[in-house]
């Protein structure tokens, strides 16, 4: 499966994307739906949602788990889930300010775009890409799509329903990553639109941050990173940069956060079975 499997919640000054291994809950099988299937109204709707990819690791198809992300029990249900569509796999998720869900439907030559308002398990909007995404970024109403061909397209909100995704209003080009990479990764947008990008240099030569400062079409590099990295970023509220880092082991991670302007990151939180 193409694109990383995500983690996003909404309602929330920006998403929280993660790549991981998707999981499972008993009971709760490919293509499982609870009782409620979506909410009747916006009240009725928890403030916060959270959105998985479910399914075992080996799942080819994995459907969208969606939880109450303000529930603490140790074994949260999910309240429903969104079915797979056609022969695609479900990967990289984003949220707007409104619930509204982005998600990333992956083929095997390429990805539509589809986009679920708050609650709702039909897709309002669902349009086909024209390049392949590695991850996606909400910020300033724009959807921010990164590539494997080393672009970053932004799309302006909202997207209008159509079979063609619209043209995005603009296109970034990481040329240090695309003359000396291996791929290209996350990206995020901090608040003074400063757009980043976590990209792979050739095997064994580790990772990179680049920044194209706002309003500029050349990139920068930022910081390196060490070991493994990179699969998830995002900004704050105040500019700080978070991602995962490489930590003491080839498949253990940790959370990285870089105060804003800052390229020495405070590292917390280690995972011991990566990101």
């Amino acid at each position: 499966m193409k694109g990383p499997l995500a983690l996003a919640a909404g309602a929330a000054p920006f998403a929280l994307l993660v790549a991981c291994a998707a999981g499972t809950l008993p009971g709760k099988g490919p293509g499982a739906v609870s009782a409620l299937t979506e909410f009747p109204t916006a009240a009725a709707r928890p403030r916060e949602l959270l959105y998985v990819a479910g399914g075992s690791a080996r799942t080819r198809h994995p459907y969208i788990e969606v939880f109450n992300a303000q529930d603490t029990s140790p074994t949260p249900a999910p309240l429903y889930t969104i079915a797979p569509t056609g022969d695609g796999a479900y990967g990289s998720f984003a949220v707007d300010a409104a619930g509204n869900l982005y998600a990333m439907n992956y083929y095997q030559n390429g990805a539509t775009l589809l986009v679920f308002p708050s609650g709702k398990t039909k897709a309002a909007v669902t349009c086909l890409l024209d390049t392949m995404p590695s991850n996606v970024y909400l910020a300033n109403n724009t959807l921010y799509v990164s590539t494997y061909v080393y672009t970053i397209e932004e799309y302006s909100l909202p997207i209008h329903a159509g079979r063609i995704c619209p043209k995005p209003a603009r296109v970034l080009t990481d040329s240090r990553a695309k003359l000396r990479g291996g791929g290209l990764f996350a990206l995020a947008v901090d608040p003074k639109d400063n757009v980043f990008d976590v990209w792979s240099r050739r095997p064994g030569s580790g990772y990179a941050i680049d920044v194209f400062a706002r309003g500029s079409k050349n990139p920068r590099q930022y910081v390196e990173l060490p070991r493994t990295s990179g699969y998830a970023m995002l900004s704050d509220g105040v500019g700080n940069l978070i991602t995962n880092v490489g930590h003491a082991g080839r498949s253990t991670n940790a959370i990285a956060v870089f105060p804003s302007g800052s390229r020495d990151p405070n590292v917390f939180d280690v995972i011991a079975q990566g990101l």
